[in-house]
């Protein structure tokens, strides 16, 4: 016995058996995690499908009958559990074989927080991201990727975080920090005035994004090995 399921997408090629947590709530967490991660879609290419079960794997375990991937014909999709879910963008768009009570037993940032613990080192995310990841409805890889991987190049340097009075430069990009509250900090940059949300990362620090016409900058509270 188990809590099974079968994940597609719409075109019913390839599919995700999951043993253990194929509630709802579990699937739209894993779903979810991987969204705010910034990850491929599975119904893009095969890279979403690879992270969609890296992240599943990591928080089931690797035992021999946890999770599986196949074409979907070969699934077990009429599985008597929770049949089959199709996705879309991170979402599930329709159910197959399932006509019971959906699942919801777990509050969904809870269960986020237990796959960011369950991911290995570098890919976890810390809590506090995922909280404001979820406020602003930004991805991972909205704030930049090259900050992302040069936080962990930068043992060792003194961690700071934003300070009223203080500039602080990314590039050719400097902004001056006039006032700030836990989750915003009012700017001034290129002429302007601005509301900035403020992301906090596993090592302490802390960043600002400012888009502009042709990217998105990541403004870090300390330097990183870029500058």
């Amino acid at each position: 016995m188990g809590n099974r399921a079968v994940i597609t997408t719409e075109d019913h090629r390839v599919g995700t058996y999951i043993h253990w947590n194929g509630g709802r709530d579990s699937v739209e967490a894993f779903l979810e995690y991987c969204r705010l991660h910034g990850y491929r879609k599975p119904e893009d290419d095969d890279y979403g499908w690879a992270r969609l079960c890296q992240v599943i794997c990591n928080f089931i375990g690797a035992d021999g009958c946890s999770v599986g991937i196949d074409t979907f014909d070969r699934l077990d999709t009429d599985n008597g559990d929770n049949g089959t879910y199709v996705i879309k963008d991170w979402k599930i768009i329709s159910r197959e074989f399932f006509d019971g009570e959906e699942q919801c037993e777990y509050e969904l940032i809870d269960f986020l927080f237990e796959i960011d613990d369950s991911m290995p080192g570098r890919h976890s995310m810390g809590h506090p991201m995922i909280e404001d990841l979820l406020r602003t409805g930004r991805t991972l890889n909205d704030l930049g990727c090259d900050y992302f991987y040069s936080i962990w190049k930068g043992r060792g340097k003194k961690l700071s975080k934003f300070e009223t009075g203080e500039e602080y430069r990314k590039g050719k990009t400097t902004i001056n920090v006039i006032s700030r509250s836990s989750e915003k900090i009012l700017a001034e940059y290129n002429g302007g005035t601005y509301d900035l949300d403020v992301f906090h990362w596993k090592d302490g620090r802390e960043s600002v994004t400012i888009e502009t016409p042709d990217s998105i900058i990541c403004v870090p509270s300390a330097p990183s090995d870029d500058d």
